[in-house]
């Protein structure tokens, strides 16, 4: 629970309020040194109702507890001058500098709303809330609970976590983070343990809703928790070789495009990477989404890779729901792409595949997709190492599977419009239905192994064991069809296929297919 008015009287020990010591709840002039000498007075400060105008304050007090009414705070322009700050160059605005910045443990900040300066700061780390030790003179910063916060017009992140090796960061816990116009991201996290947020919100973000990103020099992201993320991007990618994104977990995430236009004014790179793509990864140990839904993405939904010989990172969905992903005409259009040796599971979901894209792609990847289903596309995976299918079903115009190898496709329905697989190798098919109007393999020749389609239906005809070898060899078993009435002209399946006869007489009771694709081709023996 957050400090607000109602909880001032819990405090221990001296109270200040910021008003007795000359601030201003009318925003009109500098509260700066009112809330400077109230949080130098006590550790306990009180924050009444109303607008301040605020340059930066520094919490370097273990244990501070600040108290908030209905307060909104109003980053003061034009601080560097007044400062005597510098810094690449700039001489005028707000460069680097943030309103709050949290160099202590045992630290509680209770709700706020930020308004900054977007047009007229310089700089992109002016950040409404920024808990880090750049100095590295402490040992540690933990155990920080923070409120609800609302940044608009920020040049900056409404809250930057930056946890380094010298200082690292552990147990912060963050109710809601919101924001509007902001010029990087809602959130940025470059280093911490123990970081939990219950809600990230936000519109109009020129980076990402929410970015993980260590840099060179800081803590490793672990154990992060995040409740809810509504927005457009999500990344998970360090920027340095030397430090990885460890374990995180997000319960929640509603992710569209809409949500993200550029801010006014854009950063030059804000289009970068988004919002054509909901999700980047890459350097990642574990990433997991209980519920993920995307939708209007003109590039892809989610793109994972690695880089050099890094570990593989593993991502986890456990239900997704995708649509309107991968619009723009391009050649292996995907929802979801790796570009390395990743591991991904979506466990269960719901997928509209646009007219001329596939649901997967990526070498070196291993896919684990179960309980599926999917309409539209082309096809379900391309290029793809060591995919798993279970309890998928899917209806493409294309061909389903096309340059896979060490594929299994267990309890599934799948409809091809044209080829079941094209160039696969050591693919397995167990207790499927498959229809197809082109060929179950069109290449098991090209550096092919052939597939087994075991205890499944092709076409409607039942298969114990079919095994294709090259074009020209397929080796069906199925036991004997029965029936009434001739099959001839009326059953159809391959070469090689018995049917028995139930009214039949003598030479007139079992029949081979001995020719033809159709039902045509019947010899009675």
């Amino acid at each position: 629970m957050a400090l607000t008015k109602s909880t001032y009287r819990m405090l221990d020990g001296d109270i200040s309020n910021v008003n007795d010591y000359g601030a201003d709840p009318t925003g009109i002039a500098d509260s700066t040194p009112a809330f400077t000498a109230a949080l130098s007075a006590s550790r306990n400060v009180y924050i009444p109702n109303g607008t301040y105008l605020i340059s930066q304050i520094t919490i370097s007090q273990n244990g501070t507890q600040i108290v908030t009414g209905d307060v909104v705070i109003k980053q003061k322009p034009n601080v560097q001058s007044q400062f005597s700050v510098t810094g690449s160059g700039s001489t005028s605005g707000n460069y680097d500098f943030s309103i709050i910045v949290i160099k202590a443990s045992n630290v509680t900040i209770g709700d706020i709303s930020f308004e900054g300066n977007i047009a007229t700061d310089t700089g992109e780390f002016n950040h409404c809330i920024y808990v880090i030790d750049e100095s590295g003179s402490l040992s540690e910063i933990r155990d920080v609970r923070l409120g609800s916060y609302y940044g608009t017009d920020i040049r900056g992140d409404v809250l930057y976590v930056g946890g380094t090796a010298s200082t690292p960061i552990y147990n912060l816990r963050v109710d809601s983070v919101d924001g509007d116009n902001i010029y990087r991201s809602i959130v940025s996290i470059t280093g911490g343990d123990g970081v939990s947020i219950n809600n990230v919100l936000g519109n109009r973000a020129g980076y990402r809703n929410i970015d993980f990103e260590p840099n060179a020099g800081s803590q490793q992201i672990e154990n992060c928790y995040i409740g809810y993320v509504r927005g457009g991007m999500i990344q998970c990618a360090s920027d340095s070789s030397l430090v990885r994104n460890g374990v995180i977990h997000i319960d929640r995430a509603d992710l569209d495009s809409s949500f993200m236009p550029n801010p006014t004014p854009a950063p030059p790179y804000a289009t970068v990477g988004g919002p054509d793509i909901a999700i980047i990864l890459s350097r990642f140990d574990y990433l997991r989404i209980n519920s993920l839904q995307i939708n209007n993405y003109d590039t892809l939904g989610i793109i994972v890779s690695s880089i050099g010989a890094e570990q593989k990172g593993r991502l986890v969905i456990d239900y997704l729901e995708a649509d309107n992903i991968a619009t723009v005409t391009a050649t292996y259009q995907t929802v979801i792409e790796s570009t390395g040796a990743v591991s991904v599971e979506v466990n269960s979901g719901i997928v509209t595949l646009e007219s001329t894209n596939t649901f997967l792609k990526g070498l070196d990847a291993d896919y684990s997709i179960r309980n599926i289903s999917f309409t539209g596309g082309i096809g379900l995976a391309n290029f793809c190492n060591d995919l798993y299918c279970e309890n998928v079903t899917a209806n493409v115009s294309g061909k389903l599977f096309g340059d896979v190898n060490n594929g299994q496709v267990i309890n599934s329905t799948l409809v091809a419009g044209t080829d079941v697989m094209h160039q696969c190798k050591d693919m397995s098919f167990y207790n499927c239905v498959v229809d197809y109007s082109g060929s179950f393999d069109t290449s098991p020749a090209s550096g092919s192994d052939g597939a087994n389609f075991d205890r499944g239906t092709l076409n409607g005809v039942f298969y114990d064991h079919y095994t294709t070898i090259d074009a020209a060899n397929y080796f069906p078993f199925q036991g004997a069809l029965k029936g009434s009435g001739t099959p001839e002209g009326s059953v159809t399946a391959p070469v090689g296929t018995m049917f028995l006869r139930t009214d039949g007489g003598a030479s007139t009771t079992f029949y081979i297919k001995e020719s033809g694709t159709g039902s045509t081709g019947w010899v009675a023996k």
